[in-house]
């Protein structure tokens, strides 16, 4: 996960977590060294909205100073992250770590792991 956020940010991407995880997260991701690698964070818990409501991507395309038109939301839940995303035009990509689905199946972008996204942005 690591390379992967590193090249992002290398080729100047802003990153951001959408999560519905509690306001716990934060310390999770400070104490993980993750937090230098993400522009903006978004909790439910703090944010009072959840998965997939539109206004919680709307707030992070807000965060995040971007347009729709030109961001990925990333996630590993169907109903939560990609219809949550396409309600508001952010081009969503399912993680499916298990390897269960195949493209053919989806009707988005599929990576079976955060490495596969660079490919997918076409990063070296």
């Amino acid at each position: 996960m690591i390379p992967t956020l590193k090249a992002l940010k290398a080729h100047k991407y802003t990153l951001g977590v959408i999560s519905d995880w509690g306001i716990g997260l934060g310390p999770i991701l400070r104490r993980l060294h993750l937090t230098n690698y993400f522009d903006c964070l978004l909790v439910s818990a703090v944010t009072r909205h959840a998965k997939p409501s539109p206004m919680l991507y709307e707030l992070a395309l807000q965060r995040a100073n971007s347009i729709a038109d030109y961001t990925v939301h990333i996630g590993d839940s169907y109903i939560h992250d990609v219809l949550g995303a396409r309600a508001v035009g952010i081009t969503p990509v399912l993680l499916d770590r298990q390897r269960h689905l195949e493209e053919s199946n989806v009707d988005c972008l599929l990576v079976h792991s955060l490495t596969d996204l660079l490919d997918l942005l076409e990063i070296a």
